[in-house]
C-alpha cells in the first residue's frame, strides 16, 4: 500500500490541460430691376409752342428676399446595420463556455475549508468502475483528495482522487495500525483511492489557496481553468501562484458542489 503525506497525494493532481456631401443651397437670388422709360430723340420742334411730355412709367423695385439656406447636420445617419453599441445589459457577465455556473470569484477573500475532527468521507472500496473512478451517488459528507484532470466531454468537469484524511487522534491511531507516523496532525490513507467527477454546473463555490499568507480566495470556473492552465488570472492579487495543494470536497445530493484547497506546511 501507498501511504504518503497529504502534500505528496496533492501532487498527483497534476495538471497537463489548455466604429454627405453637404449640399449647400447655393445663394441663388438674382436681383432684377424693372420699368421703362420713354426714348430721347433729342429732336426739338420748334413750331409747336406746346410740349408733351412723354408719359413716365414709374419703376418699382423689386423685394429682394434672402433665401433660407439649410445646413445639412454635422452628424451625418449612419443606416448601416451592425454599427449600435449595446448596451451594459447586453454584454454578458457568464463565464465563456456551456452550462457554467456564475459562481462567485473575483479573488475575493474567502473562509478556509471546515475539516472533519477526525476524518473525512471513507471510500467505498467495492463500488469501483473502469478506469478507477468510483461507482455514484456518493454518500453526503466531506471528502478529501487531490486534482487529476480536466474533462470536456460529455459535460465540463473537474476529476477529482478521493482519498481519506485522518487528523489530530485519529492521526496518530491510524498511521500507528499502517505502521507509519502521524506527520503535521494529517495522515492520508490512499488505499483504496478513486476518481470522482465534479460537473462544472453543479459546483457552487470553488476556492483557492496562497501558499505565502495561508489565504483563501474565491474564484470562478474560468479564473480556476487559467491557473490549471499555466496562467495567472489579471484579478489575482500581486505575487500570487497557483500551488497544487489538497483539496476538501464537499458531497451534497451525490453531487461535487464545492471544491476548496486546504494549506498544509
Amino acid at each position: 500500500m501507498n501511504r504518503r503525506s497529504f502534500l505528496a497525494v496533492a501532487a498527483l493532481g497534476a495538471v497537463t490541460v489548455a466604429c454627405k456631401d453637404q449640399s449647400g443651397t447655393p445663394d441663388s437670388t438674382t436681383s432684377t430691376t424693372g420699368g421703362t422709360s420713354a426714348p430721347d430723340t433729342g429732336v426739338s420742334d420748334s413750331s409747336t409752342t406746346s410740349t408733351t411730355a412723354s408719359p413716365t412709367v414709374p419703376v418699382t423695385e423689386p423685394t429682394t428676399t434672402d433665401p433660407v439656406v439649410t445646413s445639412p447636420s454635422t452628424e451625418p445617419i449612419d443606416t448601416e446595420p451592425g454599427t449600435t453599441e449595446p448596451s451594459a445589459t447586453d454584454v454578458p457577465t457568464t463565464p465563456p463556455g456551456s452550462g457554467l455556473p456564475d459562481l462567485s470569484g473575483g479573488f475575493e477573500v474567502a473562509e478556509a475549508p471546515s475539516v472533519p475532527l477526525e476524518q473525512t468521507m471513507a471510500i467505498p472500496a467495492d463500488n469501483m468502475l473502469n478506469g478507477g473512478f468510483l461507482g455514484g451517488p456518493l454518500a453526503d459528507g466531506v471528502y478529501a483528495g487531490s486534482l487529476d484532470g480536466l474533462q470536456s466531454a460529455p459535460a465540463p468537469g473537474v476529476i477529482m482522487k478521493l482519498v481519506q484524511l485522518f487528523f489530530g487522534q485519529a492521526c496518530i491511531r491510524k498511521a500507528a495500525e499502517m505502521g507509519d507516523e502521524c506527520v503535521n496532525d494529517i495522515f492520508a490513507l490512499d488505499d483504496p483511492s478513486g476518481l470522482y467527477t465534479a460537473l462544472v454546473a453543479d459546483l457552487e463555490h470553488i476556492s483557492v489557496v496562497r501558499s505565502d499568507t495561508q489565504e483563501n480566495f474565491s474564484v470562478t470556473y474560468a479564473e480556476f481553468e487559467a491557473m490549471l492552465n499555466g496562467d495567472t488570472p489579471p484579478s489575482a492579487p500581486s505575487g500570487f501562484l497557483y500551488t497544487d495543494f489538497g483539496w476538501m470536497i464537499t458531497i451534497s445530493g451525490g453531487r461535487i458542489t464545492r471544491l476548496e484547497q486546504l494549506w498544509t506546511p
